[in-house]
């Protein structure tokens, strides 16, 4: 524990035990425990971040709120005792209001609507087990040569670079069941075959990679090191029902890929 504001607490003891039996074996998620509600974030996939706050420290206004509403209750008309209940079930939930938000916000990786690498996989391996006759498709596209350009360029730069490769990512798979964050330059998609046979399904989503690439391809001119190539590379896999084995492939065939471009 490195920080708590709760008076008893000391920073470098260990979690609380009714904090740490809610986390335990989570990873990136939202818990609403008995007494407390607490967020979990891998990084790295050694370290985790937790945070948790007490339910009745975000309940405590609704809680005061529903005390004067009982005793007004208690005294009006059984009408109006039954309508004050009902406004109490709605008003007494900021729990879930907040739980709801948070799962999204977490969820995300830095770009709307593209999911963190575990929520990515999930996501996908649900879809594909739900329907496994279903065929789906899945692209992973990296960034060349992005150490370099992160050792050649300004932070900004390879910001403003990725957050191109996402737009680029949309445009091209605009139908996509979902996209994922796989590392700093690498992202994930999955996309389901709208009907074509395996091997057309298969060239369509290989090309559609391709073409992604190729818009992606930019010419970056500088006044000390001249013109820099930025490039993207991709890998495809088709099949239906297993997700670890189709995304196997495809990175597979990225690897394959960028070691055809240098």
């Amino acid at each position: 524990m490195i920080y708590s504001s709760v008076k008893t607490d000391v920073s470098g003891n260990t979690i609380p035990a009714a904090l740490l039996e809610d986390i335990r074996d989570k990873d990136m998620m939202v818990i609403n425990g008995a007494d407390n509600l607490s967020t979990v974030n891998a990084v790295n996939d050694d370290w985790y971040i937790v945070c948790s706050i007490p339910t009745n420290v975000i309940l405590k206004e609704a809680v005061d709120i529903r005390k004067y509403i009982y005793i007004a209750a208690a005294v009006a008309a059984i009408a109006a005792a039954l309508a004050g209940a009902l406004f109490i079930r709605k008003m007494a939930d900021p729990v879930g209001a907040v739980t709801s938000g948070l799962s999204k916000e977490i969820s995300e990786d830095g770009y709307e609507n593209v999911l963190g690498r575990r929520f990515f996989r999930d996501k996908a391996d649900n879809l594909m087990k739900k329907d496994p006759d279903q065929n789906y498709g899945i692209a992973l596209i990296s960034m060349d040569n992005y150490n370099e350009i992160l050792e050649k360029f300004d932070p900004e730069f390879s910001d403003t670079q990725t957050e191109r490769l996402v737009e680029v990512i949309r445009e091209v798979f605009n139908d996509a069941e979902c996209i994922g964050r796989v590392s700093d330059n690498t992202f994930s998609v999955l996309i389901k075959n709208p009907g074509q046979d395996e091997d057309g399904f298969r060239l369509l989503t290989k090309s559609r990679a391709e073409e992604l690439c190729e818009m992606f391809r930019e010419t970056e001119y500088t006044n000390t090191m001249g013109s820099f190539e930025l490039t993207a590379s991709a890998g495809t896999a088709t099949g239906s029902g297993d997700y670890q084995s189709i995304y196997n492939k495809a990175y597979i065939a990225l690897c394959s890929s960028a070691n055809a471009s240098v």
